[in-house]
């Protein structure tokens, strides 16, 4: 049987598993699910005496849920990145009122939330990451994401949520560059590009990440 009459005949199990998950898109969950299913398929021995339906619902519920931690992920990475950039114009105009860096209760007065709650936005503000950064006159701090120790769990999210705002080309250049760790010249001839072009479309997503993170 064909993966498409396979899912076709187990759309009623996927629109099931979809009913436990909320807050995603539909689509989103119900792509997770043909994933898991077609998962199941490859890995299902029909001679188990398992029926396929039940053999398949962990792998459904799984992709699934594997969306629901991304999603929730994402969104808590946009949250955050927008309460650090509260914080900091809150930082500029009292410093402004005052002629003074605020007190962490000057701020939360200010910003009306509770001091623990700001104290662990400005403690995180440290750990993410900004693409603007510059480690030295020539090098983007996102230089140095190949390295996986180097960016904290938030800031990776941050990189990685980012590049929604590129193309496919512009996506595969810059994996290449950062997180592969090839030269200009590598990645061109691994794309069959020029290595102008190359540079041209590197610092074109270069400045789409960081008007993303800006936004």
């Amino acid at each position: 049987m064909d993966l498409d009459k396979i899912i076709e005949i187990n759309k009623g199990l996927i629109y099931t598993i979809m009913q436990n998950f909320y807050g995603i898109e539909q689509s989103d969950l119900y792509q997770a699910g043909v994933l898991g299913l077609i998962k199941a398929y490859k890995e299902y021995q029909t001679d188990k005496n398992t029926k396929f339906s039940t053999y398949a619902y962990k792998y459904i519920f799984g992709e699934m849920y594997q969306l629901k931690i991304k999603s929730q992920a994402l969104k808590q990475n946009r949250d955050l990145i927008s309460w650090i950039k509260k914080v900091n114009i809150a930082k500029d105009k009292l410093s402004q009122i005052y002629g003074k860096d605020p007190s962490i209760s000057e701020l939360s007065t200010f910003l009306e939330i509770d001091e623990n709650t700001l104290s662990e936005i400005i403690n995180a503000s440290y750990t993410v990451l900004s693409i603007d950064y510059q480690t030295n006159e020539k090098d983007p701090i996102i230089d140095t994401i190949s390295d996986d120790e180097t960016l904290t769990f938030t800031g990776k999210i941050a990189v990685d949520d980012c590049l929604n705002a590129l193309t496919e080309e512009e996506k595969e250049i810059i994996k290449y560059r950062y997180y592969e760790d090839y030269t200009q010249q590598e990645t061109a001839d691994r794309l069959g590009l020029s290595q102008v072009k190359v540079s041209r479309y590197e610092k074109r997503s270069l400045t789409k990440m960081k008007n993303y993170l800006a936004a």
